[in-house]
């Protein structure tokens, strides 16, 4: 995933069955494809506990490392950087050598491991803005119903359980960082040692009665690369050194389980999608569809049940992963889009006609450029895009050679083939479909000038800018506001139509405080057709700040429809019903807030102050007891835990938290509530 703020909704995307984002409270509505879902998974279990009596369940362990390229493990020839138990693992294993991936984003490649599918079929097209819907069977649902237990550790923000991954999952630790400023930004992660940790103390208190399915995502090899000091300093290449970190943590986990006496997991190894590192001008990853962002590793080791040391160079594909776990384990033989790769395991054989399909919508969605969709068989490599590519990528496998001119009719039928897939696949993702626009009529909104997408872009022809986007955006995560502005104001007046460009840079100049200048760039991107979730937020955020109420709340309301996710419009909403005294309102929309997030620390302490205001007193305690647990260190929490003890005469109590908040709160801005905590103390004594 590239580095962005609060994603950006164009589009309504996919109604879920089952979307606390949505939904107010309601009960789930079942429809055919859930009722068939669960018909499968009935099926799927009696055919798994007729087997299981004849042999025991075994324990899994599926590792997915965010952002790693094949090329950067030993274990593949890489010389960069020491990979060993990476390595290890591919010499007791099967090392699939020419692993691809669907698309180079985080949300959408995980979704297709995850279920199998292709993002023509599951729907997810880019992180932030879409979520898995609850009618997909997914690889957890699998294991879960044929009695499993089931937990997932990830490490970062792009997998929060509201983008639908945790479907089939008991345990779904996403608890991604404990400070309250990152809870929601889309940059939050936590390193792998941390996702480590959780995995292990989950692992060690599990009902060992049951076998396991567990996922682990390290988000790590992620751009920016900051790997702790303790992995050992690569100074010349730090994205080899969050590697030689990650692998590290896989070494802890090998650890565990001889520490535990469990030398017969299943582990299976893939990356979601890899990293450009200056290959076609592509730096990170998201936009272009080379295989130096689609080539990832993949490695799957059982001891006594797969072969050990068996390196496949047969093009094999991330969505194939699951269905070849579930017919290893004789669960079932097909699952999703993907293909068991049993049989070119145990017997070697290669497979004729075999093709890989790609695509990131990246740049459509945030940029305005064309899409990329690719074809990859044995021999080529097809890009479709506004100058289509062809690359013989075993002769050419850095794809420098575009033959698209020399070899018409080889490019002719990749484009047939591209059709078929194309005729089958979900509606493309739209700036804005007709019910996203009755809901904005309904809110008095329009806007009057839609953006429509420049299909005719190439974006490897706009590479260039996106790099000098790229470099402000980084800037932006150093906190360097100004620099953000130097760089992006220029190009919002070359470029008028880059969601991205406006989003930028309005963040960074409400940053500096200079919410005028903020507000013209929202306007300015409005003008020109730009319609975007955060632009409405930020607008919302400015009004509220200047006390216009009524305007801030028809923007919150915009960004709530363009964006359901939007757990900080929930929370504007609820202070805006609070200011005015409509409680029930206010406890609606920081419910709902709390529903997309539950460890939203402002949405707790808001429906605290609304639960006291309506005499909910015990509902009120609990919600900022909720704070201090979610926020130990912040004044404000314990400042209002005590308020609320001292209204419901708990006196001692009370006591002991006003004492808390006058050790923790030492800033000026806290002065007055130190002034009332001590009066509170000697009144209580």
């Amino acid at each position: 995933m590239v580095h962005t703020m609060q994603a950006p909704v164009l589009f309504r995307q996919k109604t879920p069955r089952k979307n606390p984002q949505t939904s107010g409270g309601r009960h789930m509505q079942y429809d055919d494809s859930v009722r068939i879902k669960h018909l499968l998974l009935f099926i799927s279990a009696i055919l798994f506990f007729s087997q299981s009596i004849f042999g025991a369940q075994r324990n899994v362990l599926l590792i997915t490392i965010d952002t790693l390229r094949a090329d950067y493990l030993r274990c593949n020839g890489s010389t960069k950087v020491a990979t060993p138990n990476l390595d290890s693992l591919a010499a007791n294993g099967v090392n699939f050598t020419r692993a691809r991936t669907a698309v180079p984003l985080t949300l959408p490649s995980h979704a297709g491991i995850l279920t199998g599918l292709y993002p023509l079929s599951h729907g997810v097209r880019d992180n932030g803005r879409f979520r898995l819907d609850d009618s997909f069977l997914t690889l957890a649902e699998v294991f879960r119903n044929n009695g499993y237990a089931t937990a997932a550790f990830v490490g970062s923000f792009v997998l929060d359980h509201r983008f639908g991954l945790d479907q089939g999952f008991d345990v779904y630790d996403d608890g991604i960082t404990s400070d309250t400023t990152l809870l929601e930004n889309p940059e939050a992660e936590r390193k792998a040692d941390a996702v480590f940790q959780a995995f292990a103390e989950w692992l060690r208190n599990r009902d060992r009665k049951r076998p396991f399915f567990a996922w682990i995502h390290f988000y790590d090899p992620h751009a920016p690369y900051d790997a702790p000091r303790s992995a050992g300093k690569l100074p010349s290449d730090l994205y080899a050194e969050e590697i030689a970190y990650t692998d590290s943590i896989t070494g802890l986990i090998l650890d565990e389980f001889r520490r535990q006496g469990m030398p017969d997991v299943m582990i299976a190894v893939a990356g979601d999608h890899g990293e450009g590192l200056g290959e076609h001008q592509e730096s990170t990853h998201s936009i272009l569809i080379y295989n130096s962002t689609l080539h990832v590793p993949m490695i799957l080791t059982a001891p006594g049940l797969l072969p050990a040391g068996l390196k496949l160079d047969a093009l094999t594909r991330t969505i194939d992963l699951a269905p070849t776990i579930l017919d290893f384990l004789g669960i079932q033989k097909t699952f999703g889009e993907g293909t068991s790769l049993r049989e070119i395991i145990t017997q070697k054989k290669q497979r004729s006609g075999f093709t890989s399909y790609s695509e990131s919508f990246y740049s459509k969605l945030n940029l305005g450029w064309s899409e990329l969709r690719g074809l990859e068989d044995e021999k080529f490599h097809f890009i479709m895009a506004p100058n289509p590519e062809l690359y013989d990528v075993q002769k050419d496998p850095a794809e420098r050679v575009n033959k698209i001119s020399q070899l018409s009719a080889v490019a002719t039928n990749f484009r047939v083939g591209l059709s078929a897939r194309l005729e089958k696949q979900k509606p493309d993702p739209e700036l804005m479909d007709p019910e996203t626009e009755e809901k904005l009529r309904s809110l008095g909104y329009i806007a009057s000038t839609p953006r429509r997408f420049q299909n005719g872009i190439d974006p490897k022809d706009k590479m260039r800018l996106w790099n000098e986007i790229q470099r402000a955006i980084l800037d932006f995560h150093e906190s360097k506001f100004q620099a953000v502005v130097q760089t992006l104001l220029p190009l919002a007046a070359q470029e008028k139509n880059l969601p991205l460009i406006y989003e930028y840079l309005a963040s960074a100049q409400m940053k500096l405080r200079k919410n005028h200048e903020a507000q013209q760039t929202i306007q300015r991107a409005l003008q020109n057709g730009v319609e975007s979730a955060s632009l409405h937020q930020f607008a919302g955020m400015i009004a509220f700040q200047s006390n216009t109420m009524s305007k801030a709340e028809t923007e919150f309301k915009i960004a709530l429809v363009l964006n359901p996710f939007d757990t900080i419009s929930c929370y504007y909403l609820g202070q805006i019903h609070r200011s005015r005294g409509e409680l029930r309102l206010a406890i609606a929309q920081f419910e709902r807030a709390l529903e997309i997030n539950s460890r939203y620390v402002p949405a707790w302490n808001g429906l605290g102050a609304v639960r006291a205001m309506s005499g909910q007193h015990d509902a009120a305690l609990a919600a900022f007891q909720e704070v201090v647990r979610l926020d130990p260190n912040a004044p404000q929490g314990h400042f209002n835990l005590a308020l609320q003890l001292d209204q419901m005469n708990r006196r001692d109590e009370a006591v002991q938290r006003y004492r808390k908040f006058l050790e923790i709160a030492r800033d000026p801005e806290y002065a007055e509530q130190r002034r009332r905590a001590e009066a509170a103390i000697e009144k209580n004594q």
